[in-house]
Protein backbone atom coordinates (compact mmCIF):
# COMPACT_ATOMS: atom_id res chain seq x y z
CA UNK A 1 0.00 0.00 0.00
CA UNK A 2 1.39 3.03 -0.63
CA UNK A 3 0.30 6.24 1.40
CA UNK A 4 2.70 8.88 0.39
CA UNK A 5 0.72 12.14 -1.61
CA UNK A 6 3.09 14.64 -3.19
CA UNK A 7 0.24 16.82 -3.49
CA UNK A 8 0.60 18.31 -0.14
CA UNK A 9 4.12 17.72 0.48
CA UNK A 10 5.77 20.78 -0.23
CA UNK A 11 2.89 22.58 2.02
CA UNK A 12 3.50 20.06 4.96
CA UNK A 13 7.46 20.85 4.85
CA UNK A 14 6.59 24.38 4.43
CA UNK A 15 4.31 24.52 7.33
CA UNK A 16 6.52 22.56 9.67
CA UNK A 17 9.32 25.03 8.71
CA UNK A 18 7.54 27.62 9.79
CA UNK A 19 5.69 26.84 12.93
CA UNK A 20 7.07 23.75 14.30
CA UNK A 21 11.32 24.05 13.76
CA UNK A 22 11.55 22.12 16.88
CA UNK A 23 10.54 18.78 14.74
CA UNK A 24 12.90 19.49 12.16
CA UNK A 25 15.70 20.08 14.81
CA UNK A 26 14.78 16.56 16.13
CA UNK A 27 13.96 14.53 13.33
CA UNK A 28 16.30 16.40 10.61
CA UNK A 29 14.96 15.41 7.00
CA UNK A 30 12.30 12.81 7.92
CA UNK A 31 10.36 16.23 10.32
CA UNK A 32 7.48 16.44 7.99
CA UNK A 33 7.12 12.47 7.23
CA UNK A 34 5.92 12.47 10.76
CA UNK A 35 2.86 15.34 10.00
CA UNK A 36 2.10 13.29 6.61
CA UNK A 37 1.82 10.32 8.66
CA UNK A 38 -0.32 12.09 10.62
CA UNK A 39 -2.25 13.53 7.95
CA UNK A 40 -3.06 10.07 6.37
CA UNK A 41 -3.91 8.66 9.64
CA UNK A 42 -6.66 12.25 9.99
CA UNK A 43 -8.13 11.96 6.74
CA UNK A 44 -6.33 9.87 4.07
CA UNK A 45 -5.42 12.98 2.51
CA UNK A 46 -8.84 14.12 1.63
CA UNK A 47 -9.45 17.61 2.33
CA UNK A 48 -13.06 17.59 2.83
CA UNK A 49 -12.95 15.06 5.38
CA UNK A 50 -15.44 15.18 8.20
CA UNK A 51 -15.70 12.86 11.29
CA UNK A 52 -18.22 11.69 13.05
CA UNK A 53 -18.22 14.41 15.57
CA UNK A 54 -17.59 17.07 13.56
CA UNK A 55 -13.74 17.55 12.90
CA UNK A 56 -12.73 19.02 9.41
CA UNK A 57 -10.22 18.98 6.81
CA UNK A 58 -7.00 17.21 5.90
CA UNK A 59 -5.93 17.22 9.51
CA UNK A 60 -9.16 16.93 11.33
CA UNK A 61 -9.39 20.36 13.57
CA UNK A 62 -12.46 20.19 15.24
CA UNK A 63 -14.00 24.00 14.88
CA UNK A 64 -13.76 25.36 17.66
CA UNK A 65 -9.92 24.40 17.92
CA UNK A 66 -9.55 25.58 14.66
CA UNK A 67 -11.10 29.17 15.83
CA UNK A 68 -8.87 29.05 18.59
CA UNK A 69 -6.01 28.65 16.91
CA UNK A 70 -6.18 31.44 14.85
CA UNK A 71 -9.20 33.90 15.07
CA UNK A 72 -11.11 32.14 11.29
CA UNK A 73 -12.30 28.96 10.18
CA UNK A 74 -10.06 26.91 7.98
CA UNK A 75 -12.00 23.83 7.53
CA UNK A 76 -11.20 22.39 4.27
CA UNK A 77 -8.86 24.88 3.02
CA UNK A 78 -6.04 22.71 2.73
CA UNK A 79 -3.40 25.58 3.46
CA UNK A 80 -5.17 26.78 6.32
CA UNK A 81 -5.93 23.46 8.05
CA UNK A 82 -2.40 21.65 7.45
CA UNK A 83 -0.87 25.42 9.19
CA UNK A 84 -3.08 24.78 11.61
CA UNK A 85 -2.65 21.00 12.79
CA UNK A 86 0.85 22.04 12.41
CA UNK A 87 0.75 24.99 14.79
CA UNK A 88 -1.38 22.87 17.34
CA UNK A 89 0.59 19.77 17.36
CA UNK A 90 3.58 22.00 18.03
CA UNK A 91 1.67 23.50 21.02
CA UNK A 92 0.87 20.03 22.48
CA UNK A 93 4.70 19.06 21.88
CA UNK A 94 5.77 22.43 23.52
CA UNK A 95 3.68 21.98 26.41
CA UNK A 96 5.22 18.45 27.42
CA UNK A 97 8.68 19.85 27.92
CA UNK A 98 8.69 17.68 31.04
CA UNK A 99 9.26 14.85 28.53
CA UNK A 100 12.93 14.84 27.45
CA UNK A 101 13.55 12.67 24.60
CA UNK A 102 11.95 14.04 21.21
CA UNK A 103 10.12 10.76 19.98
CA UNK A 104 8.70 9.67 23.12
CA UNK A 105 7.78 13.73 23.32
CA UNK A 106 6.29 13.71 19.55
CA UNK A 107 4.11 10.43 20.44
CA UNK A 108 2.77 12.11 23.72
CA UNK A 109 1.91 15.36 21.06
CA UNK A 110 -0.07 12.96 19.05
CA UNK A 111 -1.74 11.40 22.09
CA UNK A 112 -3.14 15.32 23.04
CA UNK A 113 -3.91 15.93 19.80
CA UNK A 114 -6.39 13.27 19.50
CA UNK A 115 -7.09 12.75 23.13
CA UNK A 116 -6.36 16.02 25.04
CA UNK A 117 -3.24 17.40 27.12
CA UNK A 118 -5.31 16.84 30.01
CA UNK A 119 -4.77 13.36 29.99
CA UNK A 120 -1.34 12.82 29.20
CA UNK A 121 -0.73 15.60 31.81
CA UNK A 122 -2.47 13.59 34.38
CA UNK A 123 -0.99 10.34 33.29
CA UNK A 124 2.52 11.51 33.24
CA UNK A 125 1.73 13.24 37.46
CA UNK A 126 0.77 9.34 38.23
CA UNK A 127 4.03 8.49 37.03
CA UNK A 128 5.66 11.02 38.59
CA UNK A 129 4.03 9.68 42.01
CA UNK A 130 4.65 6.36 41.35
CA UNK A 131 7.97 6.68 41.35
CA UNK A 132 8.26 8.46 44.67
CA UNK A 133 8.33 11.93 42.52
CA UNK A 134 6.86 15.19 43.39
CA UNK A 135 3.09 14.75 41.95
CA UNK A 136 3.11 18.59 41.35
CA UNK A 137 4.69 20.15 38.26
CA UNK A 138 5.90 22.88 39.80
CA UNK A 139 7.44 20.86 43.25
CA UNK A 140 9.15 18.31 40.46
CA UNK A 141 10.56 21.52 38.74
CA UNK A 142 12.10 22.75 42.06
CA UNK A 143 13.57 19.64 43.01
CA UNK A 144 15.73 19.48 39.72
CA UNK A 145 13.30 17.99 37.49
CA UNK A 146 14.39 14.68 38.60
CA UNK A 147 14.12 11.98 35.16
CA UNK A 148 12.64 8.44 35.50
CA UNK A 149 10.73 6.30 33.00
CA UNK A 150 7.08 7.89 33.63
CA UNK A 151 8.85 9.98 31.01
CA UNK A 152 8.73 7.75 27.99
CA UNK A 153 6.11 6.69 25.86
CA UNK A 154 5.04 3.15 26.28
CA UNK A 155 4.85 4.06 30.53
CA UNK A 156 2.43 7.28 29.30
CA UNK A 157 0.52 5.17 27.06
CA UNK A 158 0.14 2.45 29.81
CA UNK A 159 -0.96 5.05 32.62
CA UNK A 160 -3.70 6.24 30.13
CA UNK A 161 -5.42 3.33 30.81
CA UNK A 162 -5.20 3.68 34.59
CA UNK A 163 -9.02 4.25 36.65
CA UNK A 164 -7.03 7.12 38.04
CA UNK A 165 -6.37 9.19 35.09
CA UNK A 166 -9.09 11.40 34.71
CA UNK A 167 -9.67 14.77 33.12
CA UNK A 168 -12.54 17.03 34.28
CA UNK A 169 -14.31 13.76 35.95
CA UNK A 170 -13.85 11.99 32.55
CA UNK A 171 -11.27 8.67 31.73
CA UNK A 172 -9.59 8.81 28.61
CA UNK A 173 -10.37 6.39 25.60
CA UNK A 174 -6.90 5.07 26.16
CA UNK A 175 -7.19 2.28 23.12
CA UNK A 176 -7.96 5.10 20.59
CA UNK A 177 -5.10 7.46 21.76
CA UNK A 178 -2.64 4.23 21.65
CA UNK A 179 -3.70 3.23 18.79
CA UNK A 180 -3.46 6.85 17.30
CA UNK A 181 -0.22 6.89 17.92
CA UNK A 182 0.81 3.58 16.76
CA UNK A 183 -0.97 4.23 12.99
CA UNK A 184 1.04 7.26 12.98
CA UNK A 185 4.44 5.65 13.56
CA UNK A 186 3.52 3.05 11.13
CA UNK A 187 2.59 5.15 8.67
CA UNK A 188 5.40 7.41 9.53
CA UNK A 189 8.30 4.34 8.73
CA UNK A 190 6.63 3.63 5.62
CA UNK A 191 6.85 6.90 3.99
CA UNK A 192 10.67 6.87 5.39
CA UNK A 193 10.98 3.23 3.26
CA UNK A 194 8.95 4.71 0.42
CA UNK A 195 11.11 8.40 0.18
Amino acid sequence: MNIHNNKYDLLIVEKVVEFFPELLTAFGPSAALWVSAQCYQESRFDPAAVSPVGAQGLMQLMPATDMMIDGDMDGFDPEGNIENGVKYLADQYRKLSEIPHATDRLKAAFASYNGGRGYINKALTIGRELEGQSKGYSQWEKLGRPSGAWQTWPVIAKLLASPDCTHKGKTPDHKQMTDYVAKIEGYFTQLVTEA
